[in-house]
């Protein structure tokens, strides 16, 4: 299972990084070869020594840095579709402006750095302030009667996730009232040592003391990185 997941993320670091240079190339107006060789072989290096250095173990900061620059990556990738999208419908509809040379030359390449910056905003946001969903399910098994479950996935706790945000979870489930807890993975960001660090146990505790039928979890991709005992 993990050499499928590491062929996966090869595959995908590969396609990602390529499409990132073909935009990159475009925006830095890079017009020779030579110009378009250097970024590819500076983009292909930088992802790849990434991607060594999280497969080696040599450092827990690579893992960091490799999962922070495949979410970079896809947010350009993201903002150079919008910006396709948007130019198709400016260059449909208004023409005029959009063969004017300040927006051909300037306002398309400010329009996906804006879009990239707005992307890095929101993810940073959302990931910050939790939302809650209900969703009522019908089981094919009779049951006493109707059970509340919580269902909260991908904490990361870790160094940019912890006690504060276990406290504001806590908050949640005290006024949701659910009976059960169910956590699907990603329960710590690779390992223990921040989570033990910070104490953040007591956190937890109160989490746990706050759903009456207990608390269920499993192991994510961000779990089997040498500490899955432990977590």
């Amino acid at each position: 299972m993990r050499i499928f997941f590491f062929a996966v993320t090869i595959i995908l670091l590969q396609s990602m990084t390529y499409g990132v240079v073909k935009g990159v190339q475009w925006w830095a107006g890079s017009r020779t070869a030579t110009q378009k060789r250097t970024i590819m072989i500076a983009f292909f290096a930088f992802s790849n020594g990434l991607l060594l250095l999280t497969m080696l173990g040599l450092s827990k900061l690579g893992f960091r840095l490799m999962a922070t620059w495949q979410a970079l990556m896809w947010f350009f990738i993201m903002a150079m579709l919008a910006t396709g999208l948007i130019n198709a419908v400016v260059s449909k509809f208004f023409d005029a402006f959009y063969r004017k040379t300040f927006y051909q030359k300037f306002g398309v390449k400010a329009l996906i750095l804006s879009l990239f910056l707005a992307i890095i905003g929101t993810a940073i946001y959302n990931a910050y302030t939790p939302t809650v969903r209900h969703i009522q399910l019908t089981v094919n098994q009779p049951l006493a009667k109707p059970i509340k479950i919580a269902m909260v996935a991908d904490l990361h706790l870790g160094v940019l996730v912890g006690n504060r945000q276990l406290d504001k979870l806590t908050a949640i489930l005290q006024q949701q009232k659910p009976e059960l807890l169910l956590i699907p993975g990603d329960v710590l960001d690779d390992d223990t040592e921040y989570y033990d660090r910070e104490n953040m146990h007591l956190a937890m505790s109160k989490l746990v003391k706050t759903v009456p039928l207990g608390v269920y979890a499993t192991l994510g991709n961000h779990d089997v990185y040498g500490h899955q005992q432990q977590i």
